[in-house]
């Protein structure tokens, strides 16, 4: 039976984000991992971007568990030693594109590149919108796509419900309480923390008074990586590691200036940083307990 925790014990972790007790921090991963691939974004984003993701797996199915398609993208990637920035960016979309994990986040593009990056999405959206009014003939959807979408909306209830339910108490899960369990399956996990993680994480509780969780690592680390994207299809576990950006001592947490002393555009060397953040969190996790629980 689980330790009952005092009064002062409860408050302090309410107070600091870390509410969860290790059995329900347990739960929560558990959960997570076990949900199909197709809810892991929200309604109005998963037909953009399940597509997306579903790509880089050997299986075309969203209804796959989690951790069985992170196994699969091992599969449709055989590559060692390197995973793709593409990957990383939309399993890193998980949390940008919750609201929740982006509000403590600090805008680092200028106004005048946002402006054109909305003009662009606004195009985009134009042309995409066309399409679906049959107002443009080319780029129409095979039979093959037809029966997906439909069967997608078919199962969108059932998907919303498992992401309110299981994906975003994960992301709102804090990055110390997701360390301590993962430590239970391998001790260097605590090397791994003070070296990759543990600065980032003071600043963090330093500044808003509360620890940061997963999904807000994933929203401030996902514009770096998009930056590296074009500039590398992959990168190597041992780029990640050895990123010379690890021994600065950040002024924000989870952002790195460039060499203008400015935060944009990004250093690809900080694109390196945000695919170890991300991979670490939603890919090494994940994956680590899948394969030592031998499920």
């Amino acid at each position: 039976m689980e330790k009952r925790r005092s009064l002062n014990d409860v408050l302090e972790v309410v107070k600091t984000g870390r509410a969860l007790s290790p059995a329900g921090v347990e739960r929560t991963v558990l959960e997570f991992i076990k949900v199909p691939v197709g809810a892991v974004f929200s309604n109005k984003m998963r037909v953009e971007f399940l597509p997306n993701l579903l790509k880089h797996c050997a299986w075309n199915n969203f209804m796959l568990d989690y951790a069985n398609f992170l196994l699969g993208t091992i599969v449709a990637h055989p590559k060692e030693k390197e995973i793709s920035t593409d990957l990383l960016i939309f399993l890193g979309a998980m949390g940008y594109l919750n609201p929740a994990s982006g509000g403590k986040y600090k805008a680092r593009r200028p106004s005048d590149v946002k402006t054109q990056q909305e003009q662009a999405t606004t195009a985009e959206s134009e042309a995409q919108a066309a399409k679906e009014d049959g107002t443009q003939v080319a780029g129409a959807m095979s039979p093959k796509e037809c029966a997906w979408k439909k069967r997608l909306e078919r199962i969108n209830p059932k998907l919303d419900d498992l992401h309110r339910n299981r994906v975003l108490p994960f992301l709102r899960l804090s990055v110390r309480d997701y360390v301590e369990y993962l430590a239970g399956f391998e001790p260097r996990i605590n090397e791994i923390y003070e070296h990759f993680f543990a600065r980032d994480v003071e600043l963090w509780e330093s500044e808003w008074g509360t620890t940061v969780t997963i999904g807000e690592v994933l929203s401030q680390a996902t514009e770096a990586l998009v930056c590296l994207s074009d500039v590398k299809e992959n990168v190597g576990y041992s780029e990640m590691e050895n990123c010379i950006m690890w021994e600065e001592t950040p002024t924000r947490p989870f952002q790195r200036k460039n060499i203008q002393g400015t935060y944009w555009p990004p250093e690809d060397e900080e694109g390196l940083l945000a695919a170890y953040w991300i991979w670490f969190l939603v890919f090494m996790g994940p994956s680590m307990i899948r394969m030592r629980q031998g499920k």
